[in-house]
């Protein structure tokens, strides 16, 4: 999986945040019961998003079961466990992992590739489990492990001079055929085009944005990167970075608008939509020439506080207030302090002035807020 969707805050969706945590925590209980104890590691947002992108379709709402999910010193609490949506959503975020190490495995050199082969290994049994779920349940697993397969020969015909669009391909088409078998699963067969479209969308940004974190590593090490393979000088990577990003993302929200859902439409639509947007414009605020130039002049400096922009993961220390989009209407479901005063003028987010020492939202989307005082 791609790891570019975040999890939704309840400061964004109150009380319906609990459906996402429930789909998580099941998800995490159902990869366990399904491929061992050691398999809750890999559980993820973007194999939630599935669940709970597959359950929002579903004719019926799926039955849930109370769980002490990880903690079973607490009380018990629904989750989403069992059925044919958590053990597809397992079955992916297993045969993801396998599709990650491939990768990794021809990335690699030395001592890092010995370790995935090693871990590819030891992984075998357990990712024929899962594509034998896939099968069962309709989904092309075969086909899909077969275009991943060809990422390396699509980028090198990219380098000798294909059409750079080609390279996004391979991960592309995976998401979106994950996404269209959620419709599938569901018996939601209207969706299933405008979901294969969004999660196509959602596979060529992540792998943007993969190229774009990459661009340092990838030239210090020599590796093919298509933004370097087209863009050439820095500014125009970051400009080109920003063009196809803002151009998958109004592709997933066109798509979007065409599928229907039964349910829990607000939280898919704050990570689908808001989230990722936020995510996605957090990565490429970093400059490509502070990605390029730091593995030759050193880290960059992190003691720089302030949130102006949409990264405020360095305000106080990680503590700061949550502003999504410009509204801080639910500034109070996260904020403690008595002196968080943050306030909506019609032009933004603004917290100068503010005591937010009490405030802890180190997950949350500080989106436009001003927090340098």
């Amino acid at each position: 999986m791609f790891g570019y969707l975040p999890a939704p805050c309840r400061c964004q969706i109150g009380s319906q945040v609990d459906v996402y945590r429930s789909t998580f925590c099941g998800l995490c209980n159902a990869l366990a019961g399904q491929y061992g104890q050691p398999a809750r590691l890999l559980v993820n947002r973007d194999s939630t998003f599935v669940a709970l992108l597959a359950a929002a379709q579903a004719p019926q709402t799926p039955a849930a079961t109370l769980s002490t999910r990880c903690q079973p010193w607490r009380r018990p609490a629904p989750v989403f466990e069992n059925g044919s949506i958590p053990a597809f959503a397992g079955a992916v975020t297993v045969c993801g992992l396998q599709a990650k190490l491939d990768d990794e495995c021809m990335d690699e050199r030395g001592l890092r590739a010995a370790g995935c082969r090693l871990l590819s290994a030891l992984s075998r049994t357990r990712v024929g489990r899962a594509r034998a779920t896939l099968a069962a349940s309709g989904f092309p697993a075969a086909d899909i492990s077969r275009q991943l397969g060809e990422q390396m020969r699509v980028e090198v015909r990219v380098a000798n001079g294909a059409d750079p669009a080609e390279a996004a391909q391979p991960s592309a088409r995976a998401f979106g055929s994950i996404l269209e078998h959620t419709a599938r699963l569901a018996g939601k067969e209207g969706n299933a085009e405008p979901l294969f479209r969004a999660g196509y969308s959602l596979g060529a940004l992540a792998y943007t944005l993969d190229a774009y974190q990459d661009l340092r590593e990838d030239r210090r090490r020599g590796r093919f990167n298509f933004l370097a393979a087209q863009a050439g000088s820095l500014e125009n990577i970051r400009r080109l970075a920003r063009e196809l990003a803002s151009a998958r993302l109004a592709e997933i929200r066109q798509a979007w608008q065409e599928v229907e859902l039964l349910r829990h439409r607000p939280v898919l639509e704050a990570v689908l939509l808001t989230g990722l947007s936020t995510r996605t414009e957090r990565i490429l605020a970093t400059g490509a020439d502070r990605l390029v130039a730091t593995y030759e002049d050193g880290e960059p400096d992190d003691g720089e506080r302030g949130c102006g922009s949409v990264d405020c993961s360095r305000c106080f220390d990680r503590r700061c207030c949550y502003c999504p989009g410009g509204d801080c209407s639910g500034c109070e479901a996260c904020c403690s302090a008595e002196g968080c005063c943050c306030h909506h003028d019609g032009s933004g987010c603004d917290c100068s002035g503010c005591d937010c020492s009490g405030c802890d939202c180190s997950n949350c989307d500080c989106s436009g807020c001003d927090c340098n005082t």
